[in-house]
């Protein structure tokens, strides 16, 4: 019989750790080809397949897909503390990222701001030491410590704006510019409709995406409004809808269905009955009620007539009573308190 503190090892990397904990390891194990492929694919940028993405814009995927690891458990599985370590742990490089310089405030790539930031630090001029004025002596009676320190105010920061989109002020490590060439390319391949190309899809449907190259705050703040980002690429939006919703043929046949088995077809059957009666509807009673308003509207839909309450709750009564009479006489059986020589019955 095996105990709580028998080891087994990891399939895929080898760890021998208890059943509790190879339950929770199993399934995000970076030895597994699966998970590896699903996590390089989610660290990947989508410009250059070669270079990751950065810490923030990670978590932001992992706030959204559940199904990827955590910062720490990627850390903890590839054994690394740094964010590019991680990275080289899954064959990417770190991400080529434009950051502000910390000494001159200009913008460069990730790789070549270590250099510049030496370069830039040792090229400005050391700023004054702060001097200390301390007024003359007094006299002894009089003296008391003080110190007066003069200081420079700092210089206020300049707004940091986007060199492509002109937007500001921005995150450099975590703005997404919506005139990227890849995020236009993505963006004109994922906005038109499928079923009517020359049309957007709506801001319901972009926010349901699996994944999204840039997320809708970005793209309301620069473009303002969703018909200016349909005109941007050319697609019109979608017409609102005047009048009452259509009733689908299914739902139709199923309402005129009980009420020929239910009623005789003098009237349509209640809500009630359409959630009990009806078997696999297409549509939830609630939806179709919420579309028009009521369920009376519901059956005008259908071409039915509403019962009244007392219709319902006759033709239900008469539906128990044919089920009881179906089942026949109910035999009693002795209560487990009984020994069945009582006269009178317990």
């Amino acid at each position: 019989m095996a105990s709580f503190t028998d080891l087994h090892p990891c399939p895929h990397c080898g760890k021998q750790m208890h059943n509790g904990a190879m339950a929770r390891h199993e399934p995000m194990c970076i030895k597994n080809p699966a998970v590896y492929a699903l996590c390089r694919s989610a660290l990947a940028s989508l410009s250059d397949k070669q270079r990751g993405i950065t810490l923030t814009h990670y978590r932001a995927l992992s706030a959204i897909d559940n199904s990827l690891p955590a910062r720490t458990t990627l850390q903890n599985m590839t054994e690394c503390g740094p964010w590019n370590d991680v990275l080289a742990a899954f064959g990417l490089l770190p991400p080529d990222e434009k950051q502000p310089c910390p000494h001159c405030g200009k913008e460069y790539l990730y790789s070549a701001i270590a250099d510049h930031a030496a370069t830039c630090k040792a090229a400005r001029p050391k700023a004054p030491a702060v001097t200390k004025v301390t007024p003359p002596p007094l006299p002894r009676k009089e003296r008391k410590p003080i110190n007066v320190f003069v200081t420079r105010p700092a210089p206020p920061k300049p707004p940091v704006a986007c060199p492509v989109c002109n937007m500001q002020p921005i995150d450099p490590l975590r703005h997404q510019c919506p005139e990227d060439p890849g995020v236009l390319a993505w963006l004109a391949a994922t906005l038109p409709d499928p079923a009517d190309p020359e049309r957007i899809i709506t801001c319901a449907e972009y926010k349901a995406l699996p994944e999204r190259a840039i997320g809708t705050t970005t793209l309301t703040r620069y473009y303002g409004t969703w018909p200016a980002l349909a005109a941007r690429f050319g697609l019109e939006c979608r017409a609102r809808r005047t009048g009452p919703p259509e009733l689908p043929p299914a739902v139709r046949a199923v309402l005129h269905r009980l009420a020929d088995e239910l009623h005789d077809g003098e009237y349509g059957p209640s809500i009630s009955e359409y959630q009990v009666y009806a078997d696999q509807p297409v549509r939830k009673a609630h939806v179709l009620r919420d579309a028009f308003g009521s369920w009376n509207a519901v059956l005008a839909a259908a071409g039915l007539q509403p019962g009244t309450r007392s219709q319902y709750y006759l033709a239900a009564h008469e539906r128990r009573r044919v089920h009881v009479a179906a089942q026949g006489a109910v035999q009693r059986t002795a209560a487990r308190f009984e020994r069945g020589d009582e006269p009178i019955s317990r």
